[in-house]
């Protein structure tokens, strides 16, 4: 059976969240938790293929709990909710998550951050992306890439799938996986969470 666990403490909004995923995954058990303690107790009894979870991002405690939660548990997707807090962001991207919400966002990005997430893809709102790219965009990092292996790497930060940027670029899907490789070498990273992270906090 599908699990879906979701952490968040304002009784209204958690009962938005699980509506919504019932929208999505009629199936889908969601079990509802407002404390990290009992959070961790339902990880421990249970199998879950997703965590979502309502952070307050000034918590030293939320950086820790998520730290063991991602130590403990690798395979578990994590899509965290957040006001739009760029530096705070880049915390917790550098902890694992898969995916990144603004509070303010609406029913259809939600559908699509949680199918995006459980299907392998990273994703972040719009106003969290934009605030990082924005921190980045006249970094000295980014002129190590060429011009095109920079358009990658933007695209990349977008939870843009290698298909996507070859019909986006016009590209080949090898030319394109070359491109990403190089990025990557370039900027001593491995994966797209450690480019966002990298990229930001220059």
């Amino acid at each position: 059976m599908r699990k879906t666990l979701v952490l968040i403490k304002n009784d209204f909004f958690r009962a938005g969240i699980s509506a919504a995923i019932k929208e999505i995954s009629r199936s889908e058990l969601i079990v509802e938790a407002t404390r990290w303690s009992d959070a961790s107790s339902n990880l421990r009894q249970s199998d879950f293929r997703l965590l979502i979870a309502d952070m307050d991002l000034q918590s030293e405690n939320n950086l820790s709990c998520l730290r063991k939660v991602r130590d403990l548990y690798p395979k578990l997707k994590i899509i965290l909710i957040m006001d739009n807090d760029k530096p705070a962001a880049i915390h917790y991207l550098k902890k694992g998550v898969n995916g990144l919400l603004s509070r303010k966002m609406s029913k259809e990005e939600f559908h699509k951050a949680f199918k995006a997430v459980l299907n392998g893809a990273t994703y972040a709102s719009e106003s969290i992306n934009n605030a990082i790219l924005n921190e980045i965009s006249g970094m000295n990092q980014i002129s190590i890439l060429s011009p095109r292996e920079a358009q990658v790497s933007e695209f990349l930060i977008k939870g843009l799938r290698t298909s996507e940027i070859c019909c986006k670029l016009n590209l080949a899907p090898s030319t394109v996986s070359t491109m990403k490789t190089s990025v990557y070498r370039k900027m001593k990273v491995t994966n797209v969470i450690e480019l966002i992270s990298k990229l930001a906090v220059q």
